[in-house]
């Protein structure tokens, strides 16, 4: 009997942690869908795109049209006439001539997403069996290297001498003459006889020329007076210190 009542409790206990498992299981599926943003319920439209290079592009990434996300990355496939990218739309997608669809990295930092523009809308409609087919993304790594090699260029013609900028860095009777011209106009601002020294006194001549014609009207009213006579009413003018 007690033996019987033993092997029910292991039961009970082997039970009890299969069907703990099985809500962990459960619970982990349930939090990765909604996670994932997955719908598995939800009706997809299918794209297939065929490009020369994918640049890194891989299963699950998005899919943006217009700036908004409509679907994901399925998987990729290589076969002879290039790279088929297989992808789920929420939304159906007719292509349209000078469509564009192409692959573009959404960081420096790696990433990369699918961006699909159908074409104008006042376009003809492709074909339901035309191939669509993407274009060859742009390599940002690739872009900066030819970047730096035509700077490294740049600066080994300045190094040597080449070009207007190279003269004047290398050629030192260049470098001389600007530096002598730099002290003739800095001897030519300051300084005595200097522009700024002459300027200044030119203001305090523009300054004073109102009060000395007025003293020299008050020296000669005396003399205007004796000349005229009596007749002359007029007043001195009055000084106006």
């Amino acid at each position: 009997m007690k033996r019987i009542n033993s092997r029910l409790r292991e039961l009970f206990l082997e039970m009890l942690v299969g069907a703990f498992m099985f809500v962990v299981l459960l619970s982990l599926s349930f939090f990765t869908i909604i996670l994932s943003r997955e719908s598995f319920f939800a009706q997809t439209y299918p794209l297939e795109v065929v490009f020369e290079d994918v640049m890194g592009l891989r299963d699950g990434d998005n899919v943006v049209i217009r700036g908004m996300t409509v679907g994901k990355v399925k998987r990729l496939e290589l076969r002879d006439d290039g790279v088929h990218v297989f992808a789920n739309l929420q939304r159906p997608v007719q292509m349209r001539e000078n469509y564009n669809v192409r692959v573009v990295p959404s960081s420096f930092l790696g990433g990369r997403y699918l961006q699909v523009d159908a074409g104008p809308d006042d376009a003809p409609l492709m074909p339901q069996d035309a191939v669509v087919r993407g274009e060859k993304p742009l390599d940002l790594m690739a872009s900066a290297a030819v970047v730096v090699d035509d700077f490294k260029a740049i600066t080994a013609k300045i190094r040597s001498g080449e070009g207007t900028l190279g003269k004047l860095v290398n050629d030192e009777e260049l470098y001389a003459d600007a530096r002598a011209m730099m002290g003739d106009l800095r001897q030519a601002l300051s300084g005595d006889s200097g522009l700024v020294s002459n300027l200044e006194l030119y203001h305090a001549d523009a300054t004073h020329a109102p009060r000395n014609a007025t003293h020299a009207q008050s020296a000669h009213w005396p003399v205007r007076r004796i000349c005229c006579g009596s007749r002359s009413t007029r007043k001195p003018p009055a000084d106006r210190r």
